[in-house]
């Protein structure tokens, strides 16, 4: 009995998931403004929360995947299983799928997740048993141009070795701090990035940043909360011509000495195509002394917020562009 029960639940779970329209009892929830864009009506995207994984079976007919469905949100399911989505493959139009939080997703949900071709957006955020192993298989997905695999503990970089022939334009690898040395060389192989998000990815130095410089249509690069890296890096950076938005807040190596010897030693200009660079928390550098700097770089925003004034930038917020979550 305990067999047949929770093959029902599994089944009800599929059910709510992808079809939008099969009664009172697996109704979806549709998500607001924020969640859909401006390509998607809230009939062409599903959200799931935690909760809604307990609803029973009330039908199951023929049309079960015919709801139109392109964007499915799963947040916080606690009891979410590979085998609840074991049929994602079967829903050809998923544009973007998004898994926050839910432990109970392993690598075997990635190998699923791999068969559809359609799949152009994934978000995995803090679903922490997925390992390269998992990751691997999502080098398949030739339509994937943006993946965010925030907080994936596990993660050590091996898996990207696959992505060479993933159009892959932006990649988010917030707090995935057990990155190996290895895992920088991968990612310069995917020549498509434009955008990369290192937050918080604590064993980084300037060293692993120069495989980074072969990707030569990288525009953001975002490095808070990296604290090994040194000044170094800025050196590093001038090889990538495209580069226009750098984020090297809470750095508390790099001060404004470093910047004025790099202004002195390259004629006034620190990185020729940056338009705008994010100094917010760097404790060694204050705002006065930032003046020389700004006259130099007038092309470049300078984004510089004291340490207890967090929200006060000198000069103007950043822009979407430098803060935009993936």
């Amino acid at each position: 009995m305990k067999k047949i029960y929770a093959f029902m639940k599994v089944l009800a779970l599929t059910v709510a998931v992808f079809n939008p329209f099969i009664g009172t009892h697996a109704s979806p929830t549709y998500p607001d403004e924020e969640t859909t864009t401006n390509h998607e009506t809230p009939q062409q995207t599903l959200i799931l929360k935690e909760g809604d994984d307990q609803q029973t079976i009330t039908s199951i007919t023929s049309n079960v995947f015919k709801g139109g469905i392109k964007k499915v949100v799963v947040l916080q399911c606690v009891e979410l299983t590979n085998y609840s989505l074991k049929v994602i493959p079967l829903v050809f139009q998923l544009t973007t799928l998004v898994i926050e939080e839910c432990p109970g997703l392993t690598d075997r949900t990635l190998e699923s997740i791999a068969k559809c071709p359609s799949l152009t957006t994934l978000r995995l955020k803090r679903c922490r048993q997925i390992t390269d192993r998992g990751i691997e298989h999502l080098g398949l997905l030739h339509a994937l141009n943006s993946l965010n695999l925030s907080h994936t503990w596990r993660l050590g970089g091996r898996a990207f070795l696959a992505f060479s022939g993933v159009p892959l334009k932006e990649l988010n690898l917030t707090g995935c701090y057990n990155l190996e040395e290895i895992a920088y060389w991968y990612l310069s192989n995917i020549h498509s990035l434009e955008t990369l998000v290192l937050d918080g990815c604590s064993r980084v130095e300037a060293r692993d940043l120069i495989h980074l410089t072969q990707l030569k249509h990288l525009e953001t690069l975002s490095l808070a909360c990296c604290y090994q890296l040194t000044p170094t890096v800025l050196l590093i950076l001038r090889a990538l011509p495209e580069l226009r938005s750098l984020n090297i807040s809470e750095n508390h190596n790099i001060s404004i000495d470093h910047l004025r010897a790099f202004l002195c030693i390259y004629e006034g200009v620190l990185i020729p195509s940056l338009r705008e660079l994010n100094l917010s928390l760097c404790s060694q550098i204050c705002p006065n002394a930032l003046k020389r700097f700004k006259e130099n770089n007038s092309a470049c925003y300078i984004i510089h917020t004291l340490p207890g004034k967090s929200g006060q930038a000198q000069q103007r917020k950043p822009s979407a562009l430098a803060t935009e979550i993936l």
